[in-house]
């Protein structure tokens, strides 16, 4: 048996440079992909070239998902989810890369009982 690290646990180190928002996110995408030792292959990225505002961003020996944090923050970002999956077939990871509403709840809310005791469809027969 070997002991593995998560991906996403991963560091990583990225130079600092003025770039557009998607070749910051190229560039962490890239170096995740060094650090898998397979590709990484986009499927769903806020981080598009409609950005306008170019970012200076410098990554010294952070995690992938705290690079991925840190470039959702510089872009105004509240919160992202991301999901990295494997693909055996293909010999490749799928990234996802999402934006969380502020709006969504932070976890579960309180349910109010239902007062109707009766309803049509949960009648029990009596015997």
């Amino acid at each position: 048996m070997k002991a593995i690290d998560p991906i996403m646990s991963r560091h990583i180190t990225i130079a600092y440079a003025e770039r557009p928002m998607h070749e910051t996110f190229r560039a962490i995408t890239d170096a995740m992909s060094k650090v898998a030792g397979r590709e990484v292959k986009l499927l769903m990225n806020p981080f598009n070239s409609e950005m306008p505002t170019p970012t200076s961003v410098s990554i010294n020996d952070l995690s992938l998902a705290e690079s991925l944090s840190l470039l959702a923050s510089k872009a105004g970002i509240p919160a992202i989810s991301y999901l990295l999956a494997f693909e055996p077939n293909e010999n490749a990871y799928y990234l996802t890369v999402t934006i969380v509403s502020p709006d969504h709840p932070a976890g579960p809310g309180h349910r109010e009982v239902n007062p109707t005791t009766e309803h049509p469809f949960f009648i029990k027969s009596k015997p």
